[in-house]
Parts: C-alpha cells; structure tokens; sequence
C-alpha cells in the first residue's frame, strides 16, 4: 500500500504539473502525507521486529531474550508522532 500511494502521489504531481504548470496547496499536503507515510514505514521497520521479538519472549513462546529494549525508546516516539 505505502508503493501504491506513493506511485499515485508522483502521478498526481506529474499530471497537475503537466496539466496547470502549477502545483496546488493539496498538493503540498498531499507530498507531506506520503513523506510522513515513508517516515513511519521506516522507524515501523527498524521497531517492529525487537518489539515484536520482545512479546514473545514475554509471552513465553520465544526462547531468545529481548537484548536492550530501552534503546529503542526514541524510535518508539517517533513512531507515535509519525502515526
């Protein structure tokens, strides 16, 4: 889904560049969306696997303990705020 909005964001830039020789304020919100979906796609990525690790060790179906859960804070923040 993140491809597709991102594919479609780029068509619609080149299309009302194409069309107007201008870009509109929704347009402006439109490439914003789409970077702060990068963004949270990309902080998800690099939190998701330790937290998901660490749940299952909590939960006692994963040998492998968490390692150091609090670095991760400041990805975890970012995140939230991205979200």
């Amino acid at each position: 889904m993140t491809a597709f909005s991102c594919v479609f964001t780029i068509g619609r830039i080149f299309i009302h560049w194409r069309k107007r020789h201008q870009l509109g304020w929704d347009d402006f919100f439109n490439v914003l969306a789409a970077t702060c979906l990068l963004a949270f796609s990309a902080t998800f990525q690099v939190f998701g696997p330790p937290y998901y690790n660490a749940t299952l060790y909590r939960l006692g179906i994963s040998k492998i303990p968490p390692g150091e859960y609090g670095r991760y804070w400041k990805v975890n923040i970012s995140n939230s705020y991205l979200f």
